[in-house]
């Protein structure tokens, strides 16, 4: 194995673990909601979490100064530069959307939500806990894709 094949795999198997370790602790705050063991589960989901989002940060700074001196066609892979480009947007906007979470909207006393409009029903039943788990998926999904095509191309020999 080549050093840049090493480090392609530590690279890749490093935000695998990361993302793995994030996304089980969060499916373990909702099961353990109210017990004193989710405090445990939530330092496991943000401080990965947040390790991911500094990392991404830092290689969007290293990029930016990097453009300057590479040559515009450095990647020709466009479909891997697109899936790259849209995980990193997804992770950097979860923990956002993370944060927004602790910032839900209480369902007022006077709302009848059994009778309260569609949008009414979507803002106060947890909005921002669904829209960080619907990034998720949409991450998910992309890695699935991404994977399937990987795949194909090694397949056909492209």
């Amino acid at each position: 194995m080549t050093p840049h094949q090493r480090k392609f795999w530590l690279i890749h198997g490093l935000a695998f673990v990361l993302i793995l370790v994030t996304w089980l602790a969060g499916e373990a705050i909702t099961g353990h909601a109210g017990r004193p063991l989710v405090a445990l589960f939530y330092v496991l989901h943000i401080f990965p979490a947040s390790i991911i989002f500094v990392l991404i940060l830092f290689q969007w700074q290293i990029r930016s100064q990097a453009k300057h001196d590479a040559p515009a066609a450095a990647n020709p892979d466009r479909f891997n530069a697109l899936m790259h480009w849209l995980y990193d947007a997804l992770l950097v906007a979860l923990p956002l959307t993370g944060l927004l979470v602790f910032f839900d909207p209480a369902v007022p006393k006077t709302l009848n939500l059994t009778q309260a409009g569609w949008w009414q029903q979507l803002w106060y039943d947890r909005f921002f806990f669904h829209v960080h788990g619907w990034l998720f998926d949409v991450l998910l999904v992309a890695v699935v894709l991404s994977l399937l095509v990987t795949g194909v191309r090694r397949l056909l020999g492209r």
